[in-house]
């Protein structure tokens, strides 16, 4: 018989916190007899229930910036896998990031957000990227964009 508590696991699981905090997911996998997805799939509905449940974790937002990265080299022919960063530019705060470089899911993600916080966003810092500048165009039109550039000793 298993007792379940929401504050060790959330539901469906049955591992607790103490597992696997502070360990790479394959070395739980491995301890406890199991498969790595079995294990990351319940680091990602954590992760998630944690994030939803802290509200106090992004303050107000008055500047927000896009920005673009190559977050990896995949395969055997090494292809691009890039992200977008959402970030809060005064705060420092990083909100949100997204697959990929296009605009549409920054700005899907950033018109998604209550209207109030939206409305409360009155710059849009970005580089040079036409996909960035679209996104704000997209998501926070009333927003003045600004041109960021990078200080040469971060690039």
């Amino acid at each position: 018989m298993a007792e379940q508590n929401r504050g060790i696991a959330p539901c469906p699981e049955r591992l607790t916190t103490r597992a696997g905090r502070g360990r790479a997911v394959g070395d739980v996998a491995s301890v406890l007899g199991c498969g790595w997805r079995a294990v990351n799939a319940s680091v990602q509905r954590w992760g998630h229930a944690l994030l939803e449940a802290d509200t106090s974790r992004v303050s107000a937002v008055t500047a927000s910036g896009l920005d673009e990265t190559l977050f990896a080299r995949r395969g055997r022919y090494r292809a691009e896998a890039w992200s977008t960063s959402i970030a809060g530019v005064a705060s420092g705060q990083l909100p949100d990031m997204v697959p990929g470089r296009a605009a549409e899911e920054p700005a899907r993600r950033l018109s998604a957000q209550p209207a109030s916080r939206g409305q409360g966003i009155r710059w849009a810092a970005l580089g040079l990227s036409g996909p960035c500048r679209a996104g704000f165009d997209a998501a926070l039109s009333h927003a003045r964009q600004v041109l960021y550039e990078a200080p040469a000793a971060m690039v």
